[in-house]
């Protein structure tokens, strides 16, 4: 088993996730500034999945590229005496 393969491919996943959602933060914020009205969680929430195609790409991407790299670290090497 190879760690750093695996941690890697963690941090691959994480980020797939942690920039489309930092993305949606950032609009959101930006219309909470924009208008000065608070809006509800749910109001906030409900638009989530309809992001652009674009990051649906970059989503999914993320995501196969980390598991296979955390799949590949969890194969067995043969270790050189």
């Amino acid at each position: 088993m190879n760690e750093k393969k695996i941690l890697t491919g963690a941090i691959i996943w994480f980020m797939g996730l942690l920039l489309p959602v930092m993305h949606h933060t950032l609009i959101i914020y930006a219309a909470v500034q924009e208008t000065g009205y608070s809006y509800s969680y749910h109001n906030m929430m409900k638009y989530f999945f309809s992001i652009p195609w674009i990051e649906w790409c970059y989503i999914v991407a993320m995501a196969f590229v980390g598991f296979c790299v955390i799949m590949s670290g969890f194969k067995n090497h043969r270790e050189m005496p």
